[in-house]
C-alpha cells in the first residue's frame, strides 16, 4: 500500500507516469525459439533470449522483440503467425 500525506497529484497519476523497465534474460530454450517478450505484473517487460544464439543473432532477436513492444503485440488477440508476419513485413 502506498501512503502519501500531502501528494500534489493523486497516486494513480504518479503510478501511470512510471516508465516501464525492460529486462533481457538469457535462458535455455529450444533452438526453434530465438526469443519472446512478456509483460510482468509490475508493468515491466521481460525479453527472453535463447542462450544458444550467437552474439549477432541475440542482437537481431532483441531488436525483433523490441518491435513487438513498440507494436504493443503483447496485448493483441491475433494469432502468433499473423503477428510475426506483420513484424517481418514491416
Amino acid at each position: 500500500m502506498i501512503y502519501m500525506r500531502k501528494a500534489a497529484l493523486p497516486i494513480f497519476f504518479i503510478r501511470e507516469a512510471a516508465v516501464p523497465m525492460i529486462f533481457i534474460r538469457e535462458v535455455a530454450l529450444p533452438m526453434s525459439i530465438r526469443g519472446f517478450i512478456m509483460p510482468d505484473v509490475d508493468g515491466n517487460y521481460n525479453i527472453y533470449i535463447n542462450d544458444k544464439l550467437s552474439e549477432e543473432r541475440r542482437q537481431i532477436t532483441i531488436e525483433h522483440e523490441l518491435q513487438h513492444l513498440k507494436n504493443r503485440d503483447c496485448y493483441c488477440d491475433l494469432p502468433v503467425k499473423v503477428i510475426e508476419s506483420n513484424i517481418m513485413n514491416g
